[in-house]
């Protein structure tokens, strides 16, 4: 995955998880589905 798809993605990880408003990105993972390990390493990317 190139850096900006991966930049794309974490800036929308993060965007849902303001949106909805939790206090932990778990939460957002948890509801999402998505892969904690994946999920961490977007945020990483970023560094939220």
């Amino acid at each position: 995955m190139s850096t900006e798809k991966l930049t794309l993605a974490a800036l929308n990880l993060r965007a849902v998880h303001l949106l909805l408003g939790h206090t932990k990105m778990d939460s957002t993972v948890r509801y999402l589905g998505v892969e904690l390990e994946d999920a961490l390493a977007i945020a990483e990317a970023i560094e939220i």
